[in-house]
């Protein structure tokens, strides 16, 4: 949610984050709807193989009431480590977005970066980042945890193809960057997903 405000408007990263992590649902900007079905897919933009005239900025994700709860569920401490979570993958993407937005771009030539959905460009961003680098220290994360993860975001808040762009534009960057974290023999399909 910061990496597509950030990315639509003017708006300083830093005061982003700040009004995200002070009311992660109640103060999104225009633009983010309110899912209150979690089954129910929002953000619908353009995707590869969908006729689309560019980003119209109504392609934003949500974040659910549920969400919400089960963050502030887990007490202080859960919410003190999402928000450190939240700000070093932000800050660590916009820190290297030149290089990610070439990694990107160098994986899905076809479609160039400003063209694909605010979405599921900011998702790859993201994910991107997480492959680049790992900002949980002390947690391994495979790569194949963070391609699925990035898949299913996509899924719920991208358009009908997003999930299929996201996971090929990521297997490819994975496969340049090597795989760093996947053990001998285990493919992406084999791998147990990252707990919530």
């Amino acid at each position: 949610m910061v990496l597509y405000e950030v990315d639509f408007s003017d708006h300083p990263a830093d005061e982003v984050l700040a009004r995200t992590l002070a009311e992660p649902d109640a103060d999104a900007p225009a633009g983010f709807a309110h899912d209150d079905d979690d089954d129910e897919e929002v953000g619908q933009g353009f995707s590869p193989g969908e006729e689309s005239s560019g980003d119209t900025g109504d392609d934003a994700p949500a974040m659910s009431k549920s969400d919400a709860g089960a963050l502030a569920a887990g007490g202080e401490e859960a919410l003190r480590r999402a928000a450190e979570r939240v700000t070093a993958l932000v800050n660590g993407t916009l820190r290297r977005l030149a290089e990610i937005d070439l990694l990107v771009s160098a994986a899905a030539p076809a479609f160039p970066l400003r063209q694909v959905a605010g979405v599921d460009r900011n998702i790859l961003r993201l994910a991107t980042f997480e492959l680049l680098e790992r900002p949980d220290e002390g947690e391994i994360v495979s790569d194949a945890v963070i391609v699925s993860d990035a898949v299913e975001l996509a899924k719920r808040f991208g358009g009908e193809r997003s999930g299929q762009f996201v996971n090929g534009v990521l297997r490819t960057i994975t496969e340049r960057l090597g795989s760093r974290n996947r053990p001998a023999g285990q493919t992406f399909g084999t791998l147990p997903r990252r707990a919530p």
